[in-house]
């Protein structure tokens, strides 16, 4: 099998889909439209729109720290007779954007059943129906007063969301309705810290990473130790959830990258405000230790694979530690040459070991990863230069923003199947491959990876089916060795098993996981379930010989 490996360097976003309820689009039909912040009350006979009677109501925050707000109140050119405003408490919802969202996806990342996306709709739409429900105001209630631009609010006692809604009456008999939405904090954002788990460790660098249940407009931190005091660094917000029910951002995740510690006792002073300016200040004391510190990192490779033929000049290792801050080293040997190249290791893990020589005939490959201790974790491969052609053409970079993407490139011999991230091309005569519809991988979440590979017919490529390689390539082996990480991971994006597939998984002491498998990298089934203890597991695939070319997955439940 050759094998070829683009690598694309860019940002990735991330896009938030809302769900909008049918009931917010037309006022006429059910009494409640949506405009920007404010709802149409539907309890009053509400008079057509006219542009010079309205009514509204404007604060410098709707984030408050009191219980009594002083409000304009706003109108077009024509000035109301009367005014009323009712203020409605409303309950506190739980965040559910990821809880309902999460049932139009499936657990390893693809979409959802039909059924399950149903079920995900409904429960929604019931949810935003009890919301609409709550917000309604009793008018019959309602003390009319006479106009006024400025209005005192009393909000009631204690913290949470309030509806305030304020209607207004004209000589001619007209009636216009609004309500705001506005939240009282009456203590600091709770901070959750997340990461480092234990206040003792062994690595001279953390990310201190938590979340508030609070959207945060502020997080500073200050470092003392004994060999410095770092002061007022800043730490980010990395991502926020969004309630479908309130339509509110909720919980907030942020980070505080690349913490140094001294040997001994560091305190961080953590300063979280949130949008209404209270601060939370959180003391957090962490022992940098190497005392007792035996354990090696673990070591995973995601490409090369062992035996693999890779096209070009040099070529380039990328892989996981479960320690972002050992040292990673890898050195060649080849054609009677050796060269040793320190990479790069992310926050996440994730390790590059970029512009290794790659010389003809066998390359032999030696990757040490070091941690802060001197543990050490080692593993070897060889791969072999091709002289085969196997190309890729450049991906314009503002097509990497995109969920998939058309890749082409050359291949010769053109005897071959080319699978790139796990869609199969289509060959030209001319030894041109076009792949439609390829997904754009990010397993760093920072750069897009390109894996392509080609798998050599026999013949005319009798025997071969559009996912499955000539029946003299059945016997063919692939071998990967990886770690138990916290998230679900693609064993083999790569390149597909179209053999045997042998997997040696480490760190699963008392953690179970799932193993899937799929031949298109988008519609994954579960084939096992692991349970047991013991430190590694190994897996050998026995339905080789039956199933298509197939990817595996793990995903661990714990």
């Amino acid at each position: 099998m050759l094998s070829a490996m683009n690598v694309f360097h860019v940002l990735v976003a991330a896009v938030l889909l809302a769900a909008i309820h049918p009931s917010m689009a037309a006022a006429q039909t059910n009494g409640l439209a949506r405009r920007g912040s404010r709802l149409v009350a539907p309890a009053i006979p509400v008079s057509p729109t006219v542009a010079d009677r309205r009514i509204g109501l404007r604060l410098n925050t709707y984030q408050l720290l009191t219980n009594v707000v002083v409000a304009t109140v706003d109108t077009g050119s024509e000035v109301p007779q009367e005014i009323a405003c009712i203020v409605k408490p409303l309950g506190s919802y739980p965040a559910s954007g990821p809880e309902l969202l999460a049932g139009l996806n499936s657990p390893t990342g693809g979409i959802a059943s039909a059924t399950a996306r149903r079920e995900a709709n409904q429960a929604l739409m019931e949810r935003l129906d009890r919301r609409h429900a709550e917000e309604q105001a009793d008018w019959q209630q309602a003390r009319w007063m006479p106009f006024t631009n400025s209005l005192t609010i009393d909000l009631g006692a204690g913290a949470g969301r309030r509806m305030i809604w304020i209607a207004a009456k004209w000589s001619n008999g007209s009636v216009s309705a609004t309500g705001t939405h506005v939240r009282v904090h009456l203590t600091p954002p709770l901070i959750v810290i997340t990461n480092p788990t234990t206040r003792v460790t062994s690595r001279p660098m953390i990310q201190l990473q938590g979340y508030s249940e609070l959207p945060l407009q502020s997080i500073r931190y200050d470092v003392f130790n004994g060999s410095q005091q770092v002061t007022n660094q800043q730490g980010f917000v990395n991502e926020q959830e969004m309630d479908c029910i309130t339509v509110e951002l909720t919980t907030n995740y942020f980070s505080c990258c690349d913490i140094d510690l001294a040997p001994g006792t560091n305190t961080i002073v953590l300063r979280c405000q949130d949008l209404a300016g209270r601060t939370a200040t959180n003391v957090l004391t962490y022992v940098f230790s190497l005392e007792g510190a035996k354990t090696p990192p673990i070591l995973s490779l995601d490409w090369p694979a062992n035996g693999d033929k890779i096209n070009g000049e040099s070529f380039t290792i990328r892989g996981r530690l479960d320690n972002e801050t050992a040292r990673i080293n890898a050195v060649v040997s080849g054609a009677g040459q050796t060269n040793s190249c320190q990479g790069l290791v992310e926050r996440n893990g994730h390790f590059w070991i970029e512009d290794l020589p790659l010389r003809p005939g066998e390359n032999q490959v030696a990757i040490t990863a070091i941690d802060a201790a001197g543990n050490s974790a080692s593993t070897n491969l060889v791969v072999f230069k091709s002289d085969d052609i196997l190309t890729i053409d450049p991906i314009p970079e503002d097509q990497l923003w995109r969920p998939t993407v058309s890749v082409s490139g050359k291949v010769g011999p053109g005897n071959a199947d080319v699978w790139v991230n796990g869609v199969k091309a289509e060959l030209k005569a001319n030894g041109v491959w076009i792949a439609q519809k390829v997904p754009v991988r990010s397993p760093n979440g920072g750069t897009a990876v390109f894996d392509v590979s080609s798998v050599p017919r026999t013949g005319a490529g009798a025997g071969a089916t559009p996912n499955r390689p000539p029946a003299s390539q059945g016997d063919q082996l692939l071998s990967v060795a990886a770690g138990l990480g916290t998230n679900a991971f693609t064993l083999n994006a790569g390149q597909p098993a179209c053999g045997r597939f042998d997997l040696h998984l480490s760190g699963t002491a008392g953690r179970p996981f799932i193993l899937f498998a799929s031949t298109n990298l988008t519609d994954w089934t579960p084939i096992l379930t692991n349970l047991t203890a013991r430190d590694t597991y190994e897996f050998t695939d026995t339905n080789a010989t039956a199933a298509s070319c197939r990817f595996f997955r793990v995903m661990p439940l714990r």
